[in-house]
């Protein structure tokens, strides 16, 4: 049976000036997995539409992106790592998600890598990749939503 993008969220591709959503067909493609929910808790800021719907204590405010157009030193890898676990622990607390694996890195000049492994408790694991070159950022996945079977 292939993989019905009719079900679920639509799918949020991130750009190099915000984020829109996917078509295929004139038809949005949904995610079914925890790519949405990801990119939403690490760069969503304090003005993010869905805040005005969410009680005080669940409003998403990013630690992550700010500390992503910063500077890229050692200690900044370690702080961006911190920043995503911080980020998505609301979705660890309600159980969506198990701890996340991050690993941030600087291969080279002013790319900034970071990998984030994350899994419903129990199922198979999605890896997210996010780079940043300069002030541009393109986000990919492994294993897209849009492409499981």
């Amino acid at each position: 049976m292939a993989y019905d993008r009719t079900q679920g969220d639509p799918k949020i591709a991130m750009l190099d000036d915000g984020a829109d959503l996917v078509f295929r067909g004139g038809q949005p493609v949904m995610d079914s997995g925890l790519e949405n929910a990801v990119l939403i808790s690490l760069f969503s800021g304090a003005e993010w539409f869905g805040n005005a719907f969410a009680q005080p204590s669940a409003r998403i405010e990013s630690r992550f992106y700010p500390l992503t157009l910063k500077a890229i030193t050692l200690s900044r890898l370690a702080e961006l790592e911190r920043a995503v676990k911080a980020d998505l622990s609301s979705l660890v607390a309600q159980g969506i998600i198990a701890e996340p694996a991050v690993r941030a890195s600087n291969p080279s000049g002013e790319r900034l890598v970071v990998e984030i492994k994350v899994s419903p408790p129990g199922a198979e694991t999605e890896t997210i990749l996010l780079s940043r070159y300069g002030a541009n950022w393109s986000v990919q996945t492994t294993h897209p939503a849009n492409t499981r079977v």
